[in-house]
């Protein structure tokens, strides 16, 4: 049964690897962004950018410091996840966004010790289905 699992995950969410840096797993991050750049690149039909955004706060595992710098690190792992890749589904280098744009992003959030927020790029499937069957095809015809 090809892709029996695709619809467990309701998020669909083809991420580039950005976890994978919390403990230094370069190759891994490195990998998880080269997969999402090529299911971004030839199923563009079925995968779209996809903007995330977590609040930062004042306590230091989740500051603004060490958010950014984990961002900056992600974009050098990164370097090349929009070589030959369309305009449109190409993901901008993530940053450090003001308490202010979080707020416009995520008008209703309750912001309480917020000081901000984070902002990356990753991917995600619109119809999960259809690309399972569509890489099951693809590896059928020579």
């Amino acid at each position: 049964d090809f892709g029996s699992g695709t619809s467990a995950n309701s998020l669909k969410i083809v991420h580039g690897g950005l976890r994978y840096l919390q403990n230094l797993d370069f190759k891994r991050a490195r990998s998880s962004s080269q997969e999402r750049s090529t299911f971004l690149r030839v199923a563009s039909n079925l995968v779209r950018p996809l903007q995330c955004v977590i609040p930062t706060g004042w306590q230091r595992s989740k500051s603004r410091l060490i958010m950014g710098a984990g961002l900056a690190l992600n974009a050098a792992v990164t370097f090349d996840r929009n070589r030959e890749m369309p305009i449109p589904q190409r993901l901008p280098a993530g940053g450090i966004i003001s308490r202010t744009e979080l707020v416009g992003l995520a008008e209703g959030l309750y912001m309480g010790d917020v000081s901000g927020g984070a902002s990356w790029y990753d991917a995600v499937m619109t119809d999960s289905e259809r690309l399972s069957l569509a890489l099951v095809l693809s590896a059928r015809d020579p």
